[in-house]
């Protein structure tokens, strides 16, 4: 099964995220796709901890970079950090970052702490070609 987390303020971004998603499961015959959703950063964080400790870690995580409490940015931080220190996580999860605006010169240090960065809306393409090398 596919553990998923999107962290987005926008209740539309939500909602379209997770149709893209399950979308593609069902089209490329995956089994399951369990998906979590918060509404800002500092749920994401909390989230991911309570997946470190209950064994069932996230696959992929959906940042929006522009949410209340922790933005995406801080949140992918603190992500990070949660990995470091856990003894049970093998694999990195894949951290995506999502956003509106348009790309800038911060891309760089996001880049160093996640896997991918989207732009709104989210290109049905952009999102499968990510899906399929998280189930390979």
């Amino acid at each position: 099964m596919m553990r998923i987390l999107i962290a987005d303020d926008d209740p539309v971004g939500i909602e379209v995220n997770k149709r893209l998603i399950y979308s593609y499961v069902n089209f490329n015959s995956i089994n399951n796709a369990y998906i979590k959703t918060v509404s800002n950063g500092y749920e994401a964080v909390d989230s991911f901890r309570e997946s470190l400790i209950a064994r069932e870690p996230f696959d992929l995580i959906m940042l929006d970079r522009g949410m209340p409490c922790f933005n995406g940015e801080y949140a992918l931080n603190k992500i990070r950090q949660l990995e470091q220190r856990s003894n049970y996580r093998v694999k990195p999860c894949h951290i995506i970052i999502v956003t509106s605006r348009s790309p800038s010169g911060d891309i760089l240090t996001i880049s160093n702490h996640c896997d991918s960065y989207l732009l709104k809306p989210i290109s049905v393409p952009a999102i499968y070609k990510i899906l399929a090398n998280q189930t390979e």
